[in-house]
């Protein structure tokens, strides 16, 4: 099916099930997410009426999320098919994309939504985009396209949303006044003023606006404005060098004109000494988590004001890049809500280096690596960290370890405030989860 069919056919089950109650609606999501976007159910890619524990209670945050076994994605708010939108939903699912440390969302009412969710604007300033479901809505396909599962890029999202808010405003600017204004300020500049007042008196002047089609041909869809290619399947399995991974956002690239080494090398919260002790920055794109730039013959300093810290360098040898430029950063470097842009590669590596004793690593090693953990967090000047045991197996690459993993986890909490956010009636599973608060 093309996206312009499968458009039309979400169009047809939100009109055919247009009054239907939102159990319903969420069983029809739920399919077209799987059978329309290639979402799978099986490997649990769509994670309906997740549970967290909120203080002491526990209570469904969200409908869908979709996501992939590392990863959140996006989180999807149904609301009945007649619903209009209003400021209680959503806050809804502001307060979900808080929680989950997510920036983008739908809602889905009597119209489509799409947010860009910015934790430094107010509610009422959040960039969203609104899609009717008419039928051949070019917005609508292009939804199709982007959140596609083998398309979706965060970031290609995030362009497609500004560039319609962009496309919109210009609309609404646009009018008779404005165009009579700029008509005569260009003749004027080559006839006189009577002469330019009494032709544009005599010229009648009809905005027609048409829909609003995506300009597909920047490849918005299959390549982000100023990417490196992706290959989803080129995967890094780890990091071999000793090196200090950077994630920039594209605003930041753009900021510096392409340019990846200014755009990485400045300004940190870091511990010099321990940035010291690295051979290689690498710097990797957010979102999608492609490398895009790595550096070697590293100098670093504090910066002016003394509250960061900078380096300067030079490309890494051929050699030792060309084993990163291009890839996907390993799933471990990539979990939603990792604190930080800055994470040193040999944390994960050291915890299974250099051990005396074989298998999985012993309670007193993932304590180490959750210190260190919980360090670059409070260096890079977040406020608190969730660690949940599950993700950190993963991390570690650990087998079937909850009972030291959370006895590490226990450890801790002795010396640093927290909260246990989960705690299932075991004590010890892959689901147990503790905010831990730093000073």
């Amino acid at each position: 099916m093309t996206a312009q069919s499968k458009w039309n056919k979400i169009v047809e089950h939100h009109s055919k099930f247009y009054n239907v109650k939102e159990e319903k609606v969420q069983t029809v999501w739920e399919s077209i997410f799987a059978e329309l976007l290639n979402y799978s159910r099986l490997d649990d890619e769509i994670d309906r009426h997740r549970k967290i524990k909120i203080g002491a209670s526990e209570r469904i945050i969200t409908d869908i999320i979709i996501k992939d076994d590392v990863d959140d994605w996006f989180i999807v708010e149904l609301k009945q098919h007649n619903y209009p939108l209003n400021a209680e939903i959503e806050t809804q699912l502001f307060s979900y994309l808080n929680q989950l440390k997510l920036d983008l969302g739908i809602i889905v009412c009597n119209k489509l939504y799409i947010y860009d969710y910015d934790y430094n604007k107010n509610d009422a300033e959040q960039d969203k985009i609104e899609i009717s479901f008419s039928l051949d809505n070019p917005l609508g396909i292009m939804f199709v396209e982007l959140f596609s599962k083998s398309n979706f890029i965060k970031t290609a999202v995030k362009e497609f949303i500004s560039l319609s808010i962009s496309v919109e405003s210009i609309k609404r600017e646009l009018n008779q006044n404005l165009v009579k204004s700029l008509l005569n300020n260009h003749f004027t500049k080559k006839y006189s003023q009577s002469a330019v007042e009494q032709a544009l008196g005599n010229v009648g002047i009809h905005i027609t606006h048409n829909s609003f089609k995506p300009d597909c041909s920047s490849d918005l869809v299959s390549q982000p404005i100023n990417q490196t290619p992706i290959n989803q399947g080129n995967v890094l399995d780890k990091f071999e060098e000793n090196a200090l991974l950077i994630k920039i956002q594209q605003k930041r690239i753009d900021e510096c004109n392409g340019d990846i080494y200014e755009a990485t090398r400045f300004a940190w919260v870091l511990s010099l000494e321990r940035a010291k002790t690295v051979d290689y920055v690498i710097s990797a794109r957010t979102g999608d988590g492609v490398v895009i730039g790595m550096f070697s013959d590293l100098k670093w300093s504090m910066t002016s004001d003394g509250g960061r810290v900078e380096f300067t360098g030079v490309e890494a040898p051929s050699n030792i890049k060309d084993k990163y430029i291009g890839k996907i950063i390993p799933p471990e470097y990539r979990k939603s809500g990792m604190a930080g842009p800055c994470l040193y590669t040999n944390n994960v590596n050291n915890v299974l280096a250099g051990r005396t004793s074989k298998g999985n690593p012993t309670v007193d090693e993932v304590e180490k690596y959750l210190r260190d953990k919980i360090e670059q967090a409070r260096q890079a000047g977040e406020k608190s960290i969730n660690i949940k045991c599950g993700d950190i197996q993963k991390e570690i690459k650990g087998d079937n370890m909850p009972a030291p993993i959370c006895s590490a986890m226990n450890k801790i909490g002795k010396d640093i405030p927290h909260e246990v956010l989960y705690s299932p009636p075991s004590g010890k599973s892959t689901a147990y989860e503790i905010e831990y608060f730093l000073n």
